[in-house]
């Protein structure tokens, strides 16, 4: 089921920045509900009061009905007023709530209520009636999520996030559908989970910490009869949303108690996260960098230290059916991981291993179609044989490099899709040059640790030599590995069978 609350909080986030001519409080108010009627497939737009210079509307709900499931949402009150200088003041109440409630295909329900709790907010709507504009401030702004139900069964759980010092800015157009561009900043976001397992007494989850320098950027486009219960069609018909979010120095701690029990710190100098999803194709990827964990763990009699240089992950794909290749590519980096010695010696006590920062690399990228919509769950269960066409994959680095060695591909793959009909899936044909560091030494250490008998230490190597050559440095060896048409795999020149 589509996160409902998501959709209408995003609306109403949406609707917070500064421009310099004459709105009135129904000018605003029409604009929201263009947006909120794009943003939501049911809508209740509630009842409108003027008294004075304030238009309050009451009731506004939501309720989506779809083959995953349905929900329904009511937000509280929500005042325009008119400030008298061609601007408008929204107010909400320091406690603003969006009660919810969500029923899966399966039958289960949740139910719940998310609490906005503000400080010094401020948000003033101004510019022209088609093209609102608004800014917003607050000292503090704290989303909650309260009161979950499950079966009509308390759900143990406090989860909350707070912004400081937040200031954002948006732009708006709702002359045709609603379209929008927003900037937000915040010195700081607190966040704090608590989850207990209803059903294992001592079974918990908790996490607190803070995440400094946040700056939230987002665009978006949201077409007229825009439904998101139908994905696929939204972006057909041209919804589009993109957006990044980043942060600096973030420190969290985490008490997992049960059998998985864990307690400790997850540290990071910085991180960020980049969305799109529109008719150009799904992107989203992001990383931190500096991340450090420690802590002690049941699973492990040990302390625990790991650190990490850099995260990085990745995907980019196609989002329509079409015969035209789009892009595809898919990264994932763990570079520079290292953890304390106390680990290492778990498995090498003698210290025969070298220590060095482990390192791994996926780095692919290419063209490729899919025969249906990714978004419409009918079409991909009606797809016969592989959904997707591979035409090209360029192999931009491969590696994983640990305890001293180190082995790294490269290559370009072009596919053969014709048995696609009958379920076979799309056969690379090219090459990926391959250089491996160090592969000898590491067998020769494993021979010294005991987990490679000294008898068999030869007969590997020698079959090493059959499908690899030496290479430019001292124990370095590379070979080619080829895929031609009718499933031919050759290393080196040689058959591999």
């Amino acid at each position: 089921m589509k996160p409902l609350s998501l959709y209408c909080t995003t609306a109403l986030i949406a609707s917070l920045a500064p421009a310099f001519a004459d709105v009135t409080p129904s000018d605003v108010w029409d604009a929201w509900k263009t947006q909120i009627m794009v943003a939501a497939p049911t809508v209740n737009l509630g009842t409108e009061e003027t008294v004075g210079d304030t238009l309050t509307v009451k009731g506004i709900s939501f309720a989506s009905d779809g083959e995953d499931g349905k929900g329904s949402a009511t937000l509280g009150d929500i005042a325009f007023r008119d400030l008298g200088d061609g601007t408008v003041q929204i107010v909400i109440a320091p406690e603003f709530p969006i009660d919810f409630a969500m029923v899966d295909a399966g039958g289960e329900d949740v139910a719940g209520k998310l609490v906005m709790r503000s400080t010094g907010l401020n948000m003033v709507a101004s510019g022209d009636p088609g093209a609102v504009n608004y800014d917003f401030k607050a000292d503090e702004m704290t989303m909650t999520v309260e009161n979950i139900t499950s079966a009509g069964t308390d759900i143990p759980m406090n989860v909350s996030f707070a912004l400081k010092n937040a200031v954002g800015v948006t732009k708006t157009d709702t002359t045709d559908g609603y379209k929008f561009d927003a900037t937000a900043t915040a010195d700081s976001m607190d966040l704090n989970v608590d989850v207990a397992n209803p059903e294992v007494p001592g079974e918990t989850f908790k996490m607190t910490g803070t995440s400094k320098d946040i700056k939230i950027v987002e665009k978006g486009t949201f077409p007229l009869n825009t439904n998101l219960e139908n994905m696929a069609a939204a972006i057909a018909a041209g919804f589009d949303i993109s957006g990044n979010i980043s942060s600096g120095a973030a420190n969290y701690q985490v008490d997992v108690q049960g059998p998985e029990a864990f307690t400790g710190a997850v540290t990071a100098a910085s991180s960020n996260f980049d969305f799109a999803i529109g008719p150009d194709g799904l992107n989203y990827g992001g990383g931190a960098k500096t991340i450090t964990v420690d802590g002690t763990s049941a699973a492990m009699p040990l302390p625990i230290h790991a650190a990490l240089d850099e995260y990085v992950f990745g995907l980019k794909m196609p989002t329509l059916k079409s015969d035209t290749a789009g892009d595809i590519a898919l990264v994932l980096k763990l570079i520079g991981v290292t953890v304390n010695e106390e680990i290492w010696a778990m498995g090498d006590p003698g210290q025969i291993l070298p220590r060095d920062p482990a390192t791994v690399i996926i780095d692919v990228a290419g063209k490729g179609n899919f025969t249906a919509d990714v978004f419409d769950p009918i079409a991909m269960a009606e797809v016969t044989g592989s959904p997707v066409n591979m035409e090209s994959l360029n192999v931009n680095e491969v590696r994983v490099a640990v305890a001293g060695a180190d082995v790294s591909g490269t290559g370009a793959l072009t596919f053969d899709n014709s048995g696609a009909e009958m379920g076979m899936p799309p056969m690379p044909i090219g090459s990926i040059d391959v250089v491996a560091k160090g592969i000898n030494g590491l067998l020769d250490n494993f021979v010294k640790m005991g987990l490679i008998p000294q008898e068999q230490l030869m007969g590997m190597k020698m079959m090493m030599g059959m499908y690899a050559k030496p290479g430019a440095g001292p124990d370095e060896l590379t070979t080619t590995v080829e895929m031609q048409e009718g499933g031919v795999l050759l290393v080196n020149g040689m058959p591999l069978q």
